[in-house]
């Protein structure tokens, strides 16, 4: 009996603790992230440059609206598929190619930028200034691949044109029968036709 009274003496309740934790800050905190996670989106989305994110060995995990509406697709169709497998890329083996290899030098550090190709609605192609460049974390170590594009298709339709009319032009200055010369300002020979170069016993080289 005196056994049992010492262990009931050493059970008895003398008071109750309560612990109270304050949740405010956490949940200030979880939705100011979430916050500053929407308003990078939004802007994102307002960009008329191309933005990709990509894991270092080339998997897109997220993607701004400008490409997706240029392809006619939406982030779930290519979300988690490997970047040069996607609608933009897969029309040309060379293409994709082209794409892998430039992870590959991303994913060792390197920024890479080329103009390309790129498919977009109806299977219509427009030409893009693409980059990818590396994100670095703490330790210098490659974490995510940003690629980056604008569309240059207009700028590239003039310069083709550009290059047809000087062709164009050529030909006909190289054609006519009348000596034609170009002299700058100092009064250097720029330009002359076959015609010209005859008439003084030139030759053109």
């Amino acid at each position: 009996n005196d056994n049992l009274s010492s262990l009931e003496s050493e059970h008895h309740v003398t008071g109750i603790l309560v612990l109270a934790i304050n949740r405010s800050l956490e949940q200030e905190l979880e939705r100011a992230k979430e916050e500053s996670h929407q308003l990078q989106r939004r802007i994102l989305d307002s960009l008329f440059t191309f933005v990709g994110i990509l894991s270092p060995d080339g998997v897109l995990i997220d993607a701004n609206r400008a490409p997706l509406e240029a392809a006619g697709v939406s982030l779930e169709d290519v979300m988690g598929k490997r970047f040069w497998d996607c609608i933009w890329w897969n029309y040309s083996p060379s293409i994709q190619q082209q794409l892998r290899n430039a992870v590959i030098r991303a994913g060792a550090g390197e920024t890479v930028r080329y103009d390309v190709p790129v498919r977009t609605v109806g299977d219509t192609r427009i030409t893009i200034d693409f980059m990818i460049t590396p994100l670095l974390g703490k330790e210098g170590e490659v974490t995510h691949l940003v690629a980056s594009a604008n569309d240059i298709s207009e700028r590239k339709s003039r310069e083709t044109e550009l290059i047809l009319s000087e062709k164009r032009f050529r030909r006909v200055f190289d054609s006519t029968a009348d000596g034609l010369v170009m002299i700058n300002e100092y009064g250097e020979v720029m330009l002359a036709n076959a015609s010209m170069a005859n008439m003084f016993g030139y030759t053109m080289s």
